[in-house]
């Protein structure tokens, strides 16, 4: 049997200057596999040179990512075609609750505002 991902985006706006994106992705059919039907891809835009850090410095400065940094780098057109860079998370983690919309909206909220503070 053959599965196809969906990636459906919920979230795309601009808080205080930075972009947030947030792709909810999901295999319809594959619901015996709790964590892998259904999941969230969050993303954060950044200076360039901010993503050029390790993904433990990123962990460190942003703990509300939910499940740890596991982006850095720019999206693919079909998500944000600004060429723009990002770094971002994702909720597909071994052990992790199910997490909801409003939970990756909060989180991101909670990077941006870390993120301006820290880039003024």
């Amino acid at each position: 049997m053959s599965y196809q991902m969906i990636n459906e985006k919920v979230i795309d706006m601009t808080i205080h200057g930075s972009r947030i994106v947030a792709v909810h992705r999901y295999v319809p059919g594959l619901d015996e596999y709790p964590l892998l039907d259904s999941w969230y891809c969050a993303y954060l835009q950044v200076k360039s040179d901010f993503a050029s850090k390790s993904e433990d410095e990123l962990d460190d400065l942003f703990p509300q990512a939910l499940g740890g940094i596991t982006y850095q780098g720019r999206l693919p057109n079909t998500l944000a075609d600004d060429g723009k860079t990002y770094i971002g998370f994702d909720t597909a983690h071994f052990g992790m609750e199910r997490v909801t919309l409003e939970q990756v909206l909060g989180a991101l909220k909670e990077m941006e505002k870390k993120y301006r503070g820290i880039e003024g």
